[in-house]
């Protein structure tokens, strides 16, 4: 029997942060006995400060809770301000794009992730 198999995107988002508190931006729920390759691109800008990010992680889940398989890759970080970030992470079922912007700065990030699954 062939897997049951799923590709997906882009799913284009924005989003505002105006601290330095990393905040999670988009939940995607992982079904149950599911492998999961996301990729998530993002732009900020605040003023003239500007950043661009890749971010890169394969996520599973077997019967519990979601989890990372390794590390999170990170293909691109080109940044003018160095304390503004975007992760990948997971939460219980969930994984999140997460972001971080500067304290007392509003920055404006435009989103955008792919995504495979097969289960």
């Amino acid at each position: 029997m062939l897997p049951n198999a799923v590709c997906a995107g882009p799913v284009t988002f924005v989003a505002q942060t105006t601290d330095n508190i990393y905040r999670p931006v988009e939940i995607i729920a992982i079904p149950n006995n599911t492998v999961y390759m996301l990729e998530v691109r993002a732009l900020g800008r605040s003023g003239s400060d500007r950043a661009g990010y890749i971010r890169r992680a394969l996520i599973y889940r077997e019967g519990g809770l979601a989890a990372l398989q390794g590390v999170v890759n990170t293909p691109l970080t080109r940044e003018s301000a160095g304390t503004w970030d975007v992760t990948i992470q997971v939460s219980g079922v969930n994984v999140q794009i997460v972001v971080r912007g500067a304290a007392e700065q509003t920055v404006d990030w435009q989103m955008s992730y792919t995504f495979e699954e097969v289960s």
